[in-house]
């Protein structure tokens, strides 16, 4: 026998058992048996008549049964975190006026020191540069007036005022 022959024999065989399988299937399908037991125990129930009007249902009950629980009024949601406190309001700018109250500076002089009268001191002191009068310094001595400064120190700025000689 001729190679193609037989294949052509076995494929038509495969071909034939196949169709066989279809045909059996579609004969004894096994669903057919499943569902006529199924419909043999649906006709043993018979429906019940139920009263709903006759039934009470406390609904106050289950209301306070879940509303009661402490669960159910949590927020699924945290709330958000309270704002920051506002920030603080800037340093202001000390009176240099305010601190030199009382404070005078004279004519006399000795060398580079100038003689400054403080409510503190009434009798006057010689100061010189650099020497601290009621928390300024003495930066400078000049003829007609004494430069003193301040370190402001929130602002890192130096600030400066003028006493006049009298």
């Amino acid at each position: 026998m001729n190679k193609t022959r037989i294949v052509n024999l076995v494929g038509g065989g495969i071909a034939g058992l196949l169709g066989a399988a279809v045909l059996l299937n579609a004969v004894q399908n096994p669903m057919t048996g499943r569902r006529e037991s199924l419909r043999l125990a649906l006709a043993d129930v018979r429906a019940g008549d139920t009263d709903v009007e006759s039934q009470t249902w406390d609904f106050d009950l289950w209301n306070g049964i879940i509303t009661g629980r402490a669960y159910v009024w949590t927020e699924l949601v945290p709330p958000p975190p309270p704002p920051p406190p506002p920030p603080p309001p800037p340093p202001e700018k000390p009176d240099l006026q305010k601190m030199l109250e009382g404070v005078r500076a004279t004519r006399q002089q000795v060398g580079q020191k100038v003689k400054i009268f403080a409510p503190q001191i009434p009798k006057g002191v010689f100061v010189a540069v650099g020497d601290d009068v009621n928390g300024l310094k003495v930066k400078a001595i000049e003829k007609t007036g004494v430069t003193l400064s301040f370190l402001w120190k929130e602002k890192q700025e130096e600030l400066t005022i003028t006493l006049p000689r009298e």
